[in-house]
């Protein structure tokens, strides 16, 4: 019974890894996955099967740490862009932050490099039309 429940389980794994990155189903299921493996690696006695499990659970792991350090730095790349050009502007409009918070990691990274040449809320509105809409 053992053997085919990990089988069970290693094609379950299998399917999701096939799945579009992008997929809701699939970051919902990396989320369960990495609960499953700490729960896994914190059990005393652990059976083969769950040996063999954790062990297949831990790409899915990683890419589910890699996952939320890029968020991560995103989320603080895009709050730091926000203060730098409320500082630098003034208050922004909120349309101003909606579209921000909707960049990409690059364009926040360009857009950073852009806003040293700004010199009113006209200048920032001009570069967000203009800048691709690398929605994240």
């Amino acid at each position: 019974m053992g053997r085919n429940l990990a089988l069970f389980q290693i094609r379950a794994i299998a399917k999701i890894v096939r799945l579009p990155t992008d997929s809701p189903y699939r970051q919902n299921a990396l989320e369960l996955f990495s609960n499953l493996k700490i729960v896994l690696e914190n059990k005393q006695n652990k059976a083969p099967e769950e040996t063999e499990l954790m062990m297949n659970l831990s790409p899915l792991y990683l890419e589910q740490i890699d996952i939320a350090t890029q968020k991560g730095r995103s989320e603080e790349g895009k709050s730091l862009i926000i203060r730098m050009l409320t500082r630098k502007l003034g208050t922004l409009d909120p349309n101003s932050i909606a579209l921000i918070n909707n960049l990409s990691l690059e364009n926040i990274e360009s857009l950073g490099d852009a806003l040293l040449d700004f010199n009113t809320a006209t200048d920032l509105t001009a570069w967000l039309d203009k800048s691709p809409r690398g929605i994240q």
